[in-house]
């Protein structure tokens, strides 16, 4: 696979990652009033579909790195999985 399509690959994981800690501080807001209840569990669905296009995504950029950067993206991905 080419360089370019492996950087294209990790800008779609990094954006990812924007989009998912956009939604984690939405819900910390809504977490200050009990009524938000329905509106939390709202975003956390939509979250969780965030992050399986997210895994998705990461483990086709992982299969397609060198060894080195593959150990790399795994040991960030571990850290990742530990938050979710």
């Amino acid at each position: 696979m080419a360089d370019e399509d492996i950087a294209a690959l990790k800008k779609s994981c990094n954006g990812y990652l924007g989009v998912m800690s956009r939604y984690y501080k939405e819900q910390e807001v809504l977490f200050t009033d009990h009524k938000n209840y329905g509106e939390v569990l709202k975003k956390n669905s939509e979250l969780q579909g965030i992050f399986g296009s997210y895994e998705s995504k990461y483990t086709i950029y992982m299969s397609k790195l060198p060894e080195k950067e593959a150990k790399d993206a795994a040991e960030k991905w571990i850290l990742i999985r530990r938050t979710n």
